[in-house]
């Protein structure tokens, strides 16, 4: 049956929600699709070799356009989606929300607790993962996102909008070590592996970057008014040092728990950077864990050196007074 299939001929029952224009410099219009749960179960029951090509023709005859579908998480209804023909947000049709990064999930849980309005921070939330299982779990989550590609950026506020997520603050921004603004490289716009670190983007062979608007979490948290934070997630891709050096007031003040990505490197320069994030850390009272299968944490002093942490999170959480 799969073999005979033809993408034209599917009739992709849909919801068009909205239609209209952003001056976002990669779209010229924005149309929002609810994607049929039947259609979803479909495309996703094919082998890979024919899912994946229906699933890319119908992209292309929607380019631009938002997508939405519902998925769960412990039963709980939310819609996600992605940016038709846009990186890494094409494919996100075929994820599952319910599985993001159990084990940090499992942490996350741990931190919050029973909190029923917490604020956290979502640095690098590229097509709303974080934010969506986290909304999901804690409905009353304050959450306030960073991410540097306009057109990830405007996803990420109509991901808001169709949720009814109304606490939820949308920043088109890189986060980093000082204000102003800096070049971030990738391979295509909007991908997962795009890096601010021009070290790692030579390594990768990243050929493209453009400027983008950059902001320190000292100077953002002064201008919102912030006084704590329940937790932070930073994922940029190599860039969490400059994170981390234009957070360190906010930090040495709130003292909140951090989990962030420290990518399994052999690069010198880059393994320097790691040692750098242990220090800083550690200057602000803070203590490391690798966080490993259901959440369990295990003492990090150093960074590590098995090629297994490329897939695995830390968690940096202020030692107890």
């Amino acid at each position: 049956m799969a073999r005979s299939l033809d993408p034209k001929k599917i009739r992709i029952e849909e919801v068009v929600l909205a239609s209209r224009r952003r001056p976002d410099g990669l779209v010229r219009a924005r149309t929002r699709t609810l994607i049929h749960p039947a259609l979803r179960a479909l495309v996703r029951r094919m082998p890979s070799r024919f899912g994946i090509p229906v699933w890319r023709s119908i992209s292309r005859r929607n380019e631009g356009g938002y997508y939405f579908f519902e998925d769960r998480v412990e039963g709980r209804r939310v819609l996600w989606g992605g940016v038709f023909e846009h990186a890494d947000f094409t494919g996100n049709l075929f994820r599952d929300l319910g599985r993001y990064e159990p084990e940090t999930i499992a942490v996350a849980r741990s931190l919050l607790g029973a909190a029923e309005t917490p604020l956290i921070l979502d640095v690098g939330a590229n097509s709303g993962q974080y934010l969506s299982v986290l909304k999901a779990l804690y409905p009353g989550a304050r959450v306030h996102c960073f991410e540097p590609f306009a057109a990830s950026a405007s996803f990420l506020e109509e991901l808001a909008g169709v949720n009814g997520w109304k606490d939820v603050k949308v920043n088109a921004c890189l986060v980093g070590a000082s204000e102003g603004s800096t070049r971030v490289h990738y391979s295509n716009p909007g991908e997962s592996g795009a890096t601010a670190v021009a070290a790692r983007a030579v390594r990768l062979g990243f050929m493209k970057s453009e400027y983008v608007p950059q902001v320190t979490l000292d100077a953002y948290a002064e201008r919102e008014g912030l006084a704590q934070a329940a937790l932070a997630k930073i994922d940029v891709e190599g860039g969490e040092l400059e994170v981390l050096k234009g957070a360190e007031r906010f930090l040495s003040r709130a003292r909140f728990p951090v989990v962030f990505e420290a990518l399994h490197t052999s690069d010198p320069a880059l393994r320097r950077r790691h040692e750098q994030i242990w220090k800083l850390f550690r200057g602000l009272g803070y203590e490391i864990f690798r966080i490993g299968p259901g959440g369990t944490l295990e003492p990090q002093k150093t960074p590590g050196t098995d090629p297994r942490y490329l897939l695995l999170n830390f968690l940096a959480r202020p030692l107890q007074k």
